[in-house]
């Protein structure tokens, strides 16, 4: 994704998107509803259980932007490697007009 501030249209979807999925529900005083909440479960023991809270607050994240109407894709795996969670296929369907933009790779780390 691009670093600079002015990105548009999908572009600056994507960026958002990033941004709240890696942020802590709670860090932006702000704003406290912003982030995912999957992040609370790094760091806990390596299981699919894990794996699959850490997919839903994705999925809940991504869904809490106004313009998200959907998610068609999305894997979400350990990288013993680099000792992240992986999220991988993660293609959203944005409401305007059903385009389809994907989030690949997005790696958290603990």
């Amino acid at each position: 994704f691009p670093s600079h501030d002015n990105v548009e249209g999908r572009l600056n979807v994507a960026q958002a998107l990033q941004n709240r999925l890696t942020t802590y529900i709670g860090q932006m005083s702000t704003q406290p509803n912003f982030g995912n909440e999957g992040l609370f479960k790094l760091g806990s023991s390596f299981s699919r259980a894990t794996l699959n809270k850490i997919e839903q607050g994705c999925r809940n994240c991504v869904l809490s932007d106004s313009r998200v109407s959907g998610i068609s894709s999305i894997s979400v795996g350990f990288d013993y490697n680099s000792s992240a969670v992986t999220v991988s296929n993660f293609s959203i369907v944005l409401s305007d007009i059903g385009q389809t933009i994907t989030l690949d790779p997005l790696q958290i780390k603990s």
